[in-house]
């Protein structure tokens, strides 16, 4: 019976040593992953953050990033690319909101530079189009539609917004029910490439 227990003994001791000589070498390789990840270059890790939808995560650490490295040792490339990620990470944070607030606020935080012109131009035809659709449409007036594209005459949504007036106006043409109100639409819109559908019915 003492000789089976010493046996028992000497296998759980060997079966250890084994198990744990097996999980020696994950704990290096873990230790160079986390290494590797933390020496990676910052454009990657913040396109990996970015990736993962933690935006704000990119932002703060990019912004550190580009503070620490003002006066250097940080490459021109390097800083440029860093700035770019950083706006695109503040643009997606708007976009997740999708308010005329939100993509006003990335335009004025958002210097423009080579990096960012691309995604500032974004910024206008999504906050554009918050307008257009939380407030022009919701008055749907031609008053709004013309404070509209004053607004935003750059906008994608000039067309639909000229296209939308004519409708209007040619609703309110017909309502007043006189040859007078016909002909002023007509006056008013014949020029408009985007009335052509509602003037083929005036």
């Amino acid at each position: 019976m003492q000789a089976q227990l010493s046996r028992q003994a000497t296998f759980r001791r060997a079966t250890g040593r084994r198990a744990n000589a097996a999980r020696l070498p994950f704990v290096p390789l873990l230790l160079a992953t986390l290494l590797l990840g933390a020496c990676a270059p910052m454009p990657q890790q913040l396109r990996e953050l970015v990736q993962d939808g933690r935006n704000e995560d990119a932002i703060e650490r990019g912004e550190k990033f580009l503070e620490d490295n003002r006066f250097g040792p940080a490459l021109p490339e390097e800083m440029y690319e860093v700035e770019t990620l950083i706006a695109r990470a503040s643009l997606n944070v708007a976009r997740k909101r999708d308010t005329v607030e939100a993509y006003r606020t990335f335009r004025k935080n958002v210097p423009e530079t080579q990096a960012t012109a691309k995604l500032l131009a974004q910024a206008y035809n999504h906050e554009a189009a918050a307008w257009y659709r939380d407030i022009t449409l919701r008055a749907d007036s031609l008053q709004a539609h013309r404070a509209f594209r004053k607004r935003y005459p750059g906008s994608e949504a000039v067309g639909r917004s000229r296209l939308r007036e004519a409708q209007i106006a040619f609703g309110l043409a017909r309502q007043a029910g006189t040859m007078q109100a016909l002909d002023r639409f007509h006056v008013l819109y014949e020029r408009w490439p985007e009335a052509a559908p509602v003037l083929k019915d005036a």
